[in-house]
């Protein structure tokens, strides 16, 4: 049998959000192998049980109930449950409860591209909305994020607060196997455990599909406003880019 695929929603008070999440999951084409929806419930305190209601019949649905207190250990938890569950043998994709998948075909494709290539580290692309608008800027996954000269001026860009210089990081497919975990930071734990996945050895095998898109990702989420009023919004970025100098010095 396939490895399974599981799309992981770290949410915390996602009552507005989530339903639109799981309806784009629930729409996609059928794939081959098993599919897994969990939801990992930072102690919200708002009421978005009613929205994920109509969708509690389906089998692939699967609710944890955790209190992390931050964005990286609640994806964490995720993938401690994953791989309690499932051992090495599973791929963990993730989607934040305010975003919803790029349209009905993404699983179709993954799975065909997870099918063909067998990579590691499977990274997409994915698509901006703002203010309820889909902007124009897409984010594509290049296989240039490999070479440290252009990784370097991508993360440059980041700290200097270039909104297009930002990575795909949250649209990485990523078998549970290899040993990694997200780093205990305040902000952009998601870039940082990007860029480590992109400086492994070759024995990591990376697969970056340039046009397939994963995602149409919010930019005026709850968690994502506030890190972008506080200070430790570039604070982070800044750190990634000082690590990464270290690394490749």
């Amino acid at each position: 049998m396939s490895e399974p695929l599981i799309i992981g929603i770290a949410m915390r008070n996602g009552a507005t959000t989530i339903g639109r999440a799981l309806a784009s999951i629930f729409a996609q084409e059928l794939i081959q192998r098993p599919l897994e929806v969990l939801i990992v419930d930072d102690s919200s305190t708002d009421a978005w049980q009613p929205e994920v209601l109509p969708f509690l019949h389906r089998r692939e649905l699967r609710i944890l109930p955790v209190a992390c207190g931050s964005a990286w250990a609640t994806r964490n938890e995720m993938l401690r449950d994953v791989r309690t569950r499932h051992g090495r043998g599973a791929f963990l994709a993730r989607l934040d409860c305010d975003d919803e998948l790029a349209g009905p075909g993404v699983l179709r494709r993954v799975d065909q591209l997870l099918r063909r290539h067998d990579p590691d580290v499977l990274f997409l692309g994915n698509r901006l909305r703002e203010k309820g608008q889909v902007l124009d800027r897409v984010n594509h996954a290049t296989a240039q994020l490999i070479e440290r000269p252009y990784l370097a001026q991508r993360l440059a860009g980041m700290a200097d607060g270039d909104p297009s210089a930002e990575l795909p990081s949250c649209n990485t497919v990523i078998r549970v196997g290899i040993p990694f975990q997200y780093p205990s930071v305040p902000s952009a734990e998601d870039h940082w455990l990007a860029v480590d996945l992109l400086m492994r050895p070759g024995n990591v095998r990376r697969r970056f599909d340039e046009q397939l898109l994963w995602a149409t990702y919010s930019l005026s989420g709850n968690l994502t406003a506030a890190n972008r009023k506080a200070i430790i919004y570039r604070e982070s970025r800044l750190a990634l880019l000082h690590v990464f100098r270290q690394r490749t010095a």
